[in-house]
């Protein structure tokens, strides 16, 4: 999901429909940069109206999946 520069993006998730979601968030880990297994899941409770910030690692990524609760 990105090059080999670390960088912090943000994406509003104004593309889910109304109501709340439960995000499952797969994230690069503290040790990504070097091991490109580190990675993070949470869930936290979202709407459109939020956005998700992410820190990308050099050479890493991120996935989610959107539920209804």
């Amino acid at each position: 999901m990105t090059d080999w520069d670390a960088r912090e993006i943000s994406v509003p998730l104004s593309f889910l429909g109304a109501g709340q979601w439960k995000a499952v968030l797969f994230e690069d880990g503290p040790e990504a940069a070097v091991d490109g297994t580190s990675h993070t899941r949470s869930e936290r409770t979202v709407s459109a109206s939020d956005t998700l910030t992410l820190k990308l690692a050099p050479g890493g990524g991120f996935a989610a999946r959107f539920e209804r609760p």
